[in-house]
């Protein structure tokens, strides 16, 4: 019995293995046959590998232009934040720069304050020391018509009285004395005060030269800046000009290639309404023919055949070697 199971197991197992073999030859025969039909690589090569060539080459031209053009987009990119970045840092200095001038106009302002009120003391000094030394001499003036009046008095009684006219001449000259003293420490005082509103002046006026170099200085700065500015500005306006004249150009490419595109379709169009016109007119042609063939009577059965299909028709008379004949086209619009 097991014998038996053992063969039944053998025979199935070798009836599989022939259908496989079976299977695999109808398989490699299918092969066979496909490959006998399809066309050697050389063929297709040779048929498309032209077309092929043209499309890789024109992809590699587009991604290469596309690179490009982002390249060119993202330094112009660069260019313009630098430009900005500039832009932000003149308009800091040009402030910081505005701010220091109002300090030291302010300065000024202060500096020409001070100086006019040091003019202002200097000048009621002057008028002081003018009238302390009116003062001083109509003093004198008095004191010295006093020791006239005097001095005639005592030459009056000068004879009797020698000792008065001693003592009135000691007087006279300690007065004189004391008056010139009094005239010399006047003069001093004043050319001292007067050199010290002098040397007080000058230092101001070498400050207030100092500012006002200052002041230019800061000055010719800020109109560099302007210009390196105006410069900025311009270079910004220019990339910003190359950048719309770039897409500008991109945007004509792409209304070019789309209204090729447009135009080939056109063309299709035409072509297939010429290739029409053409068909219609072989019609014609064969109806003609067929006119010739068949006669008058069969032309009218085959323009009413032609009537009955909705197709228009013209008869056109054409003389040609001194022979009338009638040509029937159909044309379909």
């Amino acid at each position: 019995m097991l014998s038996l199971s053992k063969c039944n197991i053998k025979e199935m197992y070798f009836n599989k293995v022939r259908q496989l073999e079976h299977h695999n030859h109808l398989l490699e025969r299918e092969i066979e046959e496909i490959r006998g039909k399809a066309k050697p690589a050389s063929c297709l090569d040779e048929e498309y590998g032209p077309e092929l060539r043209k499309l890789r080459q024109l992809v590699e031209d587009i991604t290469h232009q596309k690179h490009q053009a982002e390249i060119e987009h993202q330094k112009l990119e660069e260019d313009l934040f630098q430009l900005r970045k500039q832009h932000e840092q003149e308009a800091r200095s040009r402030s910081d720069a505005e701010s220091k001038i109002a300090v030291l106009k302010k300065d000024i302002s202060d500096a020409y304050q001070a100086k006019l009120e040091l003019d202002k003391k200097a000048q009621a000094l002057v008028d002081e020391i003018h009238f302390l030394k009116r003062d001083h001499e109509s003093e004198v003036s008095e004191m010295f018509d006093q020791i006239q009046t005097a001095q005639v008095t005592v030459k009056a009684h000068e004879f009797g009285n020698p000792g008065i006219t001693a003592a009135l001449r000691d007087i006279r000259t300690q007065l004189e004395g004391q008056a010139l003293t009094g005239v010399q420490q006047a003069g001093e005082t004043f050319r001292t005060q007067f050199a010290k509103l002098t040397e007080a002046a000058e230092s101001k006026r070498e400050a207030l030269k100092a500012t006002q170099k200052e002041i230019q200085e800061y000055r010719r700065r800020l109109l560099a800046k302007n210009i390196e500015l105006d410069c900025a500005k311009g270079t910004r306006e220019a990339l910003e000009k190359q950048l719309h004249d770039v897409e500008d150009r991109h945007k004509e490419e792409l209304i070019h290639y789309q209204v090729r595109v447009f135009c080939e379709g056109d063309k299709f169009n035409i072509f297939e309404s010429l290739y029409q016109e053409l068909l219609n007119v072989k019609m014609a042609l064969d109806v003609e023919i067929l006119s010739y063939r068949l006669g008058n009577f069969k032309v009218k059965t085959v323009q009413k055949f032609l009537a009955s299909k909705n197709v228009p028709l013209i008869i056109r008379t054409v003389e040609r070697q001194k022979v009338s004949r009638c040509l029937i086209v159909s044309r379909i619009k």
